[in-house]
C-alpha cells in the first residue's frame, strides 16, 4: 500500500497545488520529477548515475525551465504542494520500478488503484467540508467530465 499512498499524495498535492499557483509554475515543478528519478534511485538503491545521466539531468532541468518560460522564483503554497507531488511521483516511479521486478504487474496496478481510491475517499470524507462539492454530490455532468 506504500505505492498507493505515494500515488495518492502525488495526485492530491498536484491537484491542490494547482489551486494556489500558476499552470506554468506547476508544469515546471512537476516536470522536475524527470531529473529527480535518477537522483532518488541513487539515494534509495545506490543505482549509479553515469556521466551521461548527470548531463541529462542538467539538460532536462534547463529544458523544462525554458519550455515553461521560466518559473516564478517566489515560492508560494501551491508551488510547495506541487513540489511535494513531484517528489511523490518520482518516488513512486523509483519504487514501482523496484517492485515491478518482483510482483505481478496487473495485481500491483490494481492494488495501487484500490489504495488510491480508499485514501481519496477517506480524505474526501475527512476534509471536504462543503457537502455540495464532494464526490457523493456530483451531478451527471461532473461524472461525464471525469
Amino acid at each position: 500500500m506504500s505505492l498507493g499512498f505515494l500515488l495518492f499524495i502525488a495526485f492530491y498535492a498536484q491537484t491542490e497545488g494547482l489551486r494556489f499557483t500558476s499552470v506554468s509554475n506547476a508544469g515546471f515543478i512537476t516536470g522536475m520529477l524527470v531529473p529527480l528519478v535518477p537522483l532518488l534511485s541513487w539515494l534509495a538503491f545506490r543505482h549509479k548515475i553515469t556521466k551521461a545521466g548527470w548531463i541529462a539531468v542538467c539538460l532536462s532541468t534547463a529544458g523544462l525551465y525554458g519550455l515553461t518560460g521560466g518559473a516564478n522564483t517566489a515560492l508560494n503554497k501551491g508551488d510547495i504542494l506541487v513540489l511535494i507531488g513531484a517528489i511523490a511521483f518520482a518516488s513512486h516511479i523509483v519504487l514501482t520500478g523496484h517492485y515491478a521486478q518482483k510482483l505481478p504487474i496487473i495485481s500491483l496496478s490494481i492494488l495501487q488503484m484500490l489504495a488510491v481510491s480508499i485514501y481519496s475517499l477517506l480524505a474526501s470524507w475527512l476534509f471536504d467540508h462543503d457537502p455540495s462539492k464532494t464526490l457523493f454530490s456530483l451531478n451527471p455532468e461532473h461524472w461525464l467530465q471525469l
